[in-house]
């Protein structure tokens, strides 16, 4: 059986592995796995790589675990989805559109041309996705 595809964004992905974020709504969403398909930004890979290594900088995590992390999302169907200097445009409009940074821009526009849901746990995404109409994800 194949499950739902959404964008994963690293606030949520980030939830499964650190103890103090993981919650009910980080279970459900990890609970989609393994039918489930994920997609994410190009940008996905440096902002997890950044989230991780931040982990370890502040002492929530040791390098040991951040590379089991690392391991363990290598298993998850993650596809990755590459962009091309148009999406610059793209990532400008909906920033000011929806007041989030262009970063944040690109899980929306992803989101929004696969038109998929957005699993989120930054609030202005989640306001971006509720304010674009994006398909929801209950969980």
């Amino acid at each position: 059986m194949v499950g739902p595809t959404f964008v994963l964004d690293v606030s949520m992905a980030l939830s499964w592995f650190i103890e103090d974020e993981f919650d009910v709504q980080a279970q459900a969403a990890l609970g989609l796995f393994p039918n489930a398909r994920a997609l994410v930004p190009s940008l996905w890979v440096t902002e997890m790589a950044n989230a991780l290594r931040s982990a370890e900088r502040r002492r929530r995590m040791l390098p040991e675990r951040t590379d089991r992390i690392m391991e363990d999302l290598l298993a998850f169907p993650i596809a990755v989805v590459l962009s091309d200097l148009g999406a610059m445009r793209r990532l400008m409009v909906l920033a000011r559109q929806y007041d989030v940074a262009p970063y944040d821009a690109s899980y929306l526009d992803l989101a929004m041309r696969e038109n998929v849901p957005l699993l989120t746990r930054d609030a202005a995404l989640v306001r971006a996705a509720e304010q674009a109409q994006l398909p929801r994800l209950a969980l």
